[in-house]
């Protein structure tokens, strides 16, 4: 989307395969069931082990923090769940500022995806406003974030960029005009919904037609979608 060499990838992904998740933003917060290295230790790997030649002129995408999002930090019977919030944000800012030390100038940080409208809201939550309030915290939380952000690292010259993303707010959109942007199977998922659900996804190649790819993750067509907005994030912030 951007057109920029990918020389390393220092990122472990938040899915593992199976039933274990991948990273976490911090394994001392929510231990990834995978041992994946949480955010900070890839951050860290990149800082100690990476080619730091370039670091002032290259853009640094940090996206975690999904993997977090469990019941165990955010209780779904309450409209308040400052705590999360403010261990999120914390978080964020600290892995934000580890990039700076080693002279990043350009970052930019995508929000907390809605997990709420995602079938695996029936894992979580059994009430519609259950639903409504995991929802709830998973914005409370992104508030959060850009304000630490913003407040942490001020726009000025010379001084290092860091850019919030509302990923949720696209997101959330995209999902609630579904049929619009041709996701006629927005309420089914291609794997583990139904063997028809399958058959129609991956066999007859009908994968754009949904919204999930399993009860967790997007499909590769809304991920393009997301790519393609954030890229023009990007332009718009770091032109």
């Amino acid at each position: 989307m951007l057109a920029a060499p990918l020389t390393a990838d220092y990122a472990y992904g938040h899915a593992n395969g199976g039933s274990l998740f991948g990273a976490t933003i911090d394994n001392t917060y929510t231990q990834s069931t995978a041992n994946a290295p949480d955010a900070f230790a890839q951050v860290a790997n990149y800082t100690s082990t990476g080619n730091l030649a370039n670091v002032a002129s290259t853009l640094f995408f940090l996206w975690t923090g999904n993997n977090d999002i469990n019941l165990y930090h955010i209780n779904v019977d309450s409209t308040a769940n400052t705590g999360f919030a403010k261990d999120m944000s914390s978080r964020m800012v600290k892995l934000v500022q580890n990039l700076v030390n080693a002279g990043a100038m350009h970052i930019m940080v995508p929000a907390l995806y809605p997990k709420h409208i995602s079938p695996s809201s029936v894992f979580y939550t059994s009430t519609a406003t259950q639903v409504s309030n995991l929802g709830l915290a998973i914005s409370q939380a992104n508030t959060a974030i850009s304000s630490a952000l913003a407040s942490s690292f001020p726009a000025g010259s010379g001084k290092p960029k860091v850019v919030f993303y509302d990923a949720f707010t696209y997101m959330v959109n995209v999902w609630n005009n579904a049929a619009a942007n041709g996701f006629t199977m927005a309420n089914e998922f291609c794997d583990g919904y139904s063997d028809a659900a399958w058959d129609l996804c991956v066999t007859q190649g009908k994968g754009s037609e949904f919204y999930w790819m399993q009860y967790l993750d997007m499909t590769t067509y809304v991920h393009k979608m997301v790519a393609a907005d954030m890229a023009s994030a990007v332009k718009a912030a770091y032109a």
